[in-house]
């Protein structure tokens, strides 16, 4: 049973790799450009 479990547990995280990278890329884009932020719940961005 754990044989038929390991390569899905592998893919899924090789996902979350993927999508914690690309989510990492998008907070650097903001951090490097912060003009471009849009305030959050009416508060201005710090």
């Amino acid at each position: 049973m754990k044989l038929a479990v390991k390569p899905r547990a592998d893919a899924l995280l090789r996902s979350l790799r993927r999508l914690l990278h690309s989510l990492a890329e998008e907070v650097e884009t903001h951090r490097t450009a912060p003009e471009e932020q849009e305030p959050r719940d009416g508060k201005p961005v710090a």
